[in-house]
């Protein structure tokens, strides 16, 4: 990998967004009974002794599609099939001292989305010096470990197909579940801001929401737009 990619973040929503692959469980016999499953992908940091890895881990099957949509924005990058790193590591709790952990986001709820590269102005291109490196503190934490320490962090996603059944809706009646979580708090939060005038009397004459809740409902609108993806974010320490 170059030292320096001079891209936007944004060619690498572009990847992702290729790799919103939908299929493999086409129907509800395919799913329980066969077994079958959505496309895993896996985008991984390793430091080994403080030495830096980046890997990507998908499918046999879906390795050319996720070459080519890594090319299409990377061109300058060099992909190459390794050996699983975490297959060679062998356990031995006289020698090991290992620790993982799965994080989840729970405090809210999932219409709220984490900090991306639109709040950290990284989408305007700025220039060099005004720019912030989100990674730039796990990088530089990883890549100053001892020897004979060992820290993996992993991004597991997988396409979002998620359905509920609608609210005021028939029995049968479904809609995708992250369209009606959004939409739900979107609703929520535009009925905290107008408050109940019986009340709060001043509010009769807002007709404006506060700069936090208009942040909350742009930045949840703005992922109506995108592909979701069923993520899970994974760390492991051996020393």
């Amino acid at each position: 990998m170059p030292r320096e990619l001079v891209k936007s973040p944004r060619a690498m929503e572009a990847v992702l967004s290729n790799l919103w692959i939908d299929q493999g469980e086409t129907t509800y016999f395919h799913r329980k009974w066969k077994g079958q499953v959505r496309p895993v992908f896996s985008l991984e940091i390793a430091s080994f002794g403080g030495e830096m890895h980046f890997y990507v881990w998908t499918w046999a099957t879906h390795r050319r599609v996720t070459e080519a949509s890594f090319y299409a924005q990377y061109p300058e990058i060099e992909l190459v099939e390794v050996e699983d790193y975490a297959s060679k590591f062998k356990f031995d709790p006289e020698v090991y001292t290992v620790y993982a952990q799965d994080y989840r986001y729970e405090p809210r709820s999932d219409a709220y989305p984490i900090k991306t590269y639109i709040e950290f102005e990284l989408e305007k291109d700025p220039k060099e010096e005004y720019k912030v490196d989100p990674l730039a503190e796990i990088i530089e934490s990883m890549s100053n470990i001892h020897p004979q320490e060992q820290v993996w962090v992993q991004i597991v996603f997988t396409t979002c197909k998620d359905y509920r059944r609608k609210p005021k809706g028939s029995w049968f009646e479904t809609e995708p579940r992250y369209i009606g979580v959004i939409q739900d708090e979107v609703e929520k939060i535009r009925k905290e801001a107008v408050g109940d005038p019986e009340k709060e009397p001043w509010r009769r004459s807002v007709r404006i929401q506060f700069y936090r809740q208009t942040e909350q409902i742009k930045a949840m609108e703005r992922n109506l737009g995108k592909h979701p993806f069923n993520v899970g974010v994974r760390g492991v320490y051996i020393a």
